[in-house]
């Protein structure tokens, strides 16, 4: 049995001026409208961290211990295995030699950083979203500034109206 699609209801409003685009952004955010996408003629740095949405606390820190712990690991590993085989012929190098186990070392942290980031990922939901119903408009290529605000039905009137108070030169409802 196949689910109905999901319909996606919003607001795309329409912006001549970057500081209103921004200011946009700020009072959807105030209202508790997270799911937004915003348009840009070219990459601006400052508005990519206004609409982001919050960070997502704990992936930096987690997949640093796992790193850790895989470096770790790697070496009590290397150098547990070479000590139960002590008779090993090295030919007058140490039988605990630094520069192979930490070749090892390094590519089992890759591995624990890599497996742990991935992990936690996807224990949070968390993956590329495509634009679900955004509309976009070609203007945003030629100097206009968009934003696509994902909101209950409900609310799309309200949200248009905030928009167009913000100095929106158009508010779509899709």
């Amino acid at each position: 049995m196949r689910e109905a699609p999901v319909r996606v209801c919003g607001v795309l409003a329409v912006f001549d001026d970057r500081e209103r685009v921004l200011a946009a952004v700020r009072r959807a955010k105030a209202d508790g409208l997270l799911r937004l996408t915003a348009f840009a003629p070219a990459y601006d740095c400052e508005l990519v961290e206004t609409a982001s949405p919050p960070s997502m606390l704990g992936i930096g820190p987690f997949s640093l211990s796992a790193g850790a712990f895989g470096w770790m690991a790697a070496l009590v590993a290397t150098i547990w295995t070479t000590l139960q085989w002590p008779v090993l012929m090295v030919g007058g190098k140490p039988l605990i030699a630094m520069p192979p186990l930490l070749v090892v070392a390094f590519e089992v942290l890759i591995l624990f950083a890599a497996a742990a980031t991935a992990g936690m990922l996807a224990l949070r939901g968390i993956s590329a979203r495509p634009l679900r119903g955004a509309v976009y408009d070609p203007r945003f290529s030629d100097g206009s500034f968009g934003l696509w605000i994902e909101c209950p039905v409900s609310r799309v009137a309200a949200v248009a109206e905030t928009m167009h108070e913000l100095g929106a030169v158009e508010c779509r409802t899709v």
